[in-house]
């Protein structure tokens, strides 16, 4: 179950390092990737429906669309500021660079992991059940601290340089390897994990749907959060060009957000689970 949370907090990198985290089996966690597949394409077909009735659905929930609107004319008038200047053709000295942040920052955390997990089993080995005397945790946690901290210094103008378009290589290698590993005949020898899917995701729509009424937000809003969970930013942007082009880039930014904080998140998450099947 910490795995699919993880999927649906962050996204499928997520999901697999919740798998090494927690020592999932292969067999189980094909079973939890095929729930993620099913139902994360089953919603997202439904989101593309509801986007092409948007305005009839605002108008019946009465939605503020006034910051909607203002956001959609700001990134408009952004681009269009962007599209006078040229952007830096990626060379090899930028590639490099790229490749040397993240195998860095990988390698970082590594060695912390390797301090830290004979640290923790050691002088506090009841710390085993909150997963510290786990190597792969640390190297999750490391990993996403290192890298916000970086997002806010001179490293983050990789992005002009391609880094997001090689980080999306490498994500769809890992989700094509992931894929290799699911089997839709698994519902038919466990179904149960299939109702516990469709009951996961009918609260994520009701507490969606709760909030939007809440804050008035505009079905754009609620799609685009809803799909950064469920889906990640390898889908998001769909949605969110569904129901404007100038959307995607929001739909990414809290993508990544998400794929961020929910390695922690998660993490609690799964020890909630823990503390109650025990």
């Amino acid at each position: 179950m910490a795995t699919l949370a993880g999927n649906w907090v962050g996204g499928t990198a997520n999901q697999l390092a919740m798998k090494e985290v927690y020592a999932v089996d292969d067999n189980m966690f094909a079973i939890m990737i095929s729930v993620n597949v099913v139902f994360s394409a089953l919603w997202m077909s439904f989101l593309l429906f509801c986007a092409n009735h948007a305005n009839a659905i605002d108008s019946k929930l009465k939605a503020d669309n006034n910051g909607i609107n203002k956001l959609v004319e700001s990134i408009n008038l952004r681009d269009k500021a962007l599209s006078k200047f040229k952007l830096p053709i990626p060379t090899l000295s930028s590639y490099m660079a790229i490749f040397a942040v993240a195998f860095g920052v990988t390698g970082l955390a590594h060695f912390g992991a390797d301090l830290l997990v004979p640290f923790f089993s050691h002088h506090y080995p009841q710390s085993e059940k909150l997963s510290f005397t786990s190597h792969f945790f640390w190297i999750v946690i490391i990993v996403t601290s290192v890298s916000i901290i970086l997002s806010y210094t001179k490293v983050r103008r990789l992005e002009r340089q391609g880094a997001s378009k090689i980080s999306s290589v490498l994500l769809y290698l890992l989700i094509a390897t992931m894929g290799l590993k699911m089997d839709l005949t698994m519902i038919n020898d466990f179904p149960i994990y299939f109702a516990i899917g469709f009951v996961w995701l009918g609260f994520h729509a009701l507490l969606i749907l709760i909030a939007g009424l809440i804050i008035k937000a505009p079905l754009a809003y609620m799609a685009i959060s809803s799909q950064c969970c469920i889906g990640g930013a390898a889908s998001s942007p769909i949605v969110a060009m569904a129901f404007n082009r100038h959307l995607a880039p929001v739909a990414v930014m809290f993508s990544v957000f998400g794929y961020a904080w929910a390695n922690y998140m998660v993490w609690i998450c799964a020890e909630l689970m823990r503390m109650i099947n025990q």
